[in-house]
């Protein structure tokens, strides 16, 4: 799949998350502070091998999203879409 579809479709496939899931995550704040505060905002650790570690911090019916991680270039890509 070519396009933004394909790399929307992509990032679902690499990191398990479902349609809201990735809206949330592209739509909510980055925490300024740091990864140890307590704040509502995603959390965000960039690893020196590529790989980016959100913690999400959210819970969806039986589905608790902790933390997961993403590709930095997949992830650079998602959030220059502008809409999903």
């Amino acid at each position: 799949m070519h396009g933004e579809i394909g790399i929307i479709a992509r990032f679902g496939l690499l990191s398990g998350l479902i349609e809201q899931e990735i809206i949330y995550i592209k739509e909510k704040e980055i925490c300024c502070n740091g990864y140890g505060c307590y704040c509502d905002n995603l959390h965000k650790v960039d690893c020196k091998n590529g790989l980016t570690i959100i913690a999400i911090g959210w819970i969806m019916g039986n589905k608790k999203g902790i933390s997961n991680n993403y590709s930095n270039t997949i992830l650079e890509k998602v959030y220059n879409i502008t809409k999903i």
